[in-house]
């Protein structure tokens, strides 16, 4: 078995792989998508007994702890890649230069 973290786990030999509720077939995915279309905790709970809002709020916290470190870890990489914004695309510069110029440029 895979474990993860305290809450959420993943094996081969439940729901094919996918993270899911420690204790539970229920997959973190369906969880997420329950609360997205506006389930309470309680509602959860009530259609799904083998969760407890004790394991909901537990794989949030997971998530959320998890999102932060993956956040934090590409804002502080070494090898960031440079922003592409920071030049004007060619064309905007060649542009740019044919007004000052003062030929005429027409809109693309």
């Amino acid at each position: 078995m895979a474990t993860m973290g305290k809450w959420i786990i993943s094996d081969s030999e439940h729901l094919g792989g996918e993270p899911r509720v420690r204790d539970t077939r229920i997959s973190v995915t369906l969880l997420l998508e329950l609360l997205a279309c506006g389930m309470t905790l309680q509602e959860i709970v009530a259609e799904y007994p083998s969760l407890s809002e004790e394991a909901i709020r537990g794989v949030l916290e997971e998530l959320a702890h998890s999102q932060a470190l993956t956040i934090g870890r590409e804002a502080f990489s070494p090898q960031r890649p440079e922003r592409e914004d920071r030049h004007a695309p060619e064309r905007v510069r060649d542009d740019h230069r044919r007004e000052r110029a003062g030929h005429q440029i027409e809109p693309t």
